[in-house]
């Protein structure tokens, strides 16, 4: 009996397993022949028999493994990391997902799945594998998910498309109101996991779907804020949508070669920015969570206030970000989001020496700008104290980043910090005797001891957290040392 053998050849998956491919074994007479998992089913290069008689094979071998797999669905992100396989999971649904190379049946069953996860916000594994595919395979589905979705962003396309599968999503959404918000919270993710995401995201005239999103729910006016402050109808989805829709055109605009597509679409000339009903400082646990959001994290329900009033024109008109000034880099930073996605990619794709000039640009003006002599510019100077600080921790996620920041001179800042903010800090670290440091200059003897003797007597010591300024500079040190912090010393 021939065996069959497929090649995997640019399918968007890859992640089948030896163990998995017992999955799929058939026999007849005496000899067997294993057809690979699902993973691997691309469609495009099978050898020994034609398409017709392989996908009659693959049919019922399919069927019984979307019904295994289906018994994981819905599955919560938080619990997804304790199912095994979870990736391959997910990667072995979007195969089955996939338009033309399977029978209808299975692709409605597969897509219901991935529906019913993009309508609870369940997505951070969704993205993670998808992620991986092709521009142009990823561009076939975003396609497919928005037609069946149409009714909820045009409604009388909706009327024109079959969307038996609207349910799925509607059905799940943990609002209990059906709502375009979760889909836009699953692009945004989808848009930044990397650039050519994004781009099969523009691919598929999602600014377009926008701009009907906008005038669907009444969005399109400069006293929206005020019209859903007053409206009790049902005034949170809109402005979460509101909010949402801000965030995925600033994750879009974090791309620096993809800006010139969003200033000549038409929604950069028709987008209306909201006028401000307040001007107060966004709590710091609300700009904190909403720091560095990357492909695995939604925004958070309670930062509205941070993306409510994108002036899109502005925003996509600014200069590299390694070309702004300084202090108006970290003031936005520090009292808004509109540079906090192009930061995050920024110091993700630039070479060490750029990422370098950058940071120690941006430590040079917090140098001299810690303190200010007038009462009224206190509170913003201390917030934007507080939020570098944090800032920093966020900042060194990886080994480049660290050393970039090390480089930088962000050593030297954090012992001006703790000498001039928290002085008996400061003494009592100066004051402790190590006999090999007794000749190192005091301004030099906390980078010399964390040489000498590690982050534990710093961070278990005189810098231990009875206070968040003093929490930020020890979470700061210890993110910038991982390996000398234990994980009952550190203050994060």
């Amino acid at each position: 009996m021939t065996t069959i053998n497929r090649t995997l050849t640019g399918s968007p998956v890859s992640l089948s397993s030896p163990s998995r491919a017992s999955t799929y074994e058939t026999s007849s007479g005496s000899s067997s022949s294993t057809v690979p998992g699902p993973g691997a089913l691309s469609g495009k290069a099978i050898k020994a028999l034609g398409r017709v008689t392989i996908r009659g094979i693959d049919h019922l071998v399919i069927l019984r493994q979307l019904s295994v797999i289906a018994h994981h669905f819905p599955l919560a992100d938080e619990k997804a990391g304790f199912v095994k396989d979870v990736e391959e999971i997910y990667a072995d649904t979007l195969e089955f997902s996939r338009q033309g190379l399977y029978r209808e049946e299975i692709n409605r069953r597969a897509l219901r799945l991935l529906l019913g996860q993009i309508g609870m916000g369940e997505t951070q594994y969704l993205v993670r594998v998808l992620s991986r595919w092709d521009r142009l395979e990823l561009r076939i589905f975003l396609s497919e998910i928005l037609i069946q979705l149409a009714p909820l962003w045009n409604p009388q396309l909706g009327t024109v498309f079959f969307t038996p599968l609207l349910s799925a999503y509607s059905e799940s959404e943990k609002s209990g109101h059906v709502s375009i918000s979760p889909f836009l919270l699953f692009i945004s993710k989808l848009v930044r996991s990397r650039a050519s995401a994004c781009r099969a995201v523009l691919d598929v005239g999602f600014l377009d779907v926008l701009i009907l999103i906008r005038s669907l729910n009444d969005l399109n006016k400069e006293d929206v804020l005020s019209d859903l402050e007053s409206n009790q109808s049902d005034p949170s989805h809109r402005k979460r949508i509101l909010a949402v829709s801000n965030a995925v055109l600033l994750d879009i605009l974090a791309y620096p070669e993809l800006r010139p597509v969003v200033l000549n679409h038409p929604i950069c000339s028709t987008w209306v920015t909201p006028q401000i009903i307040t001007t107060e400082i966004a709590p710091f646990t609300s700009r904190e969570r909403a720091l560095f959001l990357n492909s695995d994290r939604d925004i958070p329900d309670d930062n509205s206030l941070l993306y409510l009033t994108l002036d899109l024109p502005t925003v996509s008109d600014l200069g590299y970000i390694e070309e702004m000034d300084p202090g108006e880099l970290v003031g936005s930073l520090a009292f808004g989001v509109e540079h906090d996605q192009a930061l995050r990619v920024f110091l993700l794709r630039s070479p060490y020496t750029k990422k370098v000039a950058l940071l120690l640009k941006m430590i040079q003006h917090m140098w001299e700008h810690s303190s200010a002599a007038s009462v009224s510019s206190r509170l913003r100077t201390r917030y934007s104290l507080l939020f570098f600080l944090r800032l920093i921790t966020a900042i060194a996620w990886g080994p480049s980043n660290r050393a970039a920041l090390l480089d930088a001179g962000i050593l030297d800042f954090l012992v001006h910090i703790v000498q001039t903010e928290v002085p008996e800090s400061y003494r009592a670290i100066i004051d402790v005797d190590v006999p090999i440091l007794s000749h190192v200059p005091d301004d030099q003897r906390i980078p010399a001891i964390i040489r000498e003797q590690g982050l534990g007597h710093l961070l278990g010591g005189p810098l231990a957290k009875t206070s968040r300024l003093v929490g930020l500079i020890s979470a700061a040190f210890g993110a910038l040392f991982p390996e000398d912090v234990r994980p009952d010393s550190t203050c994060r």
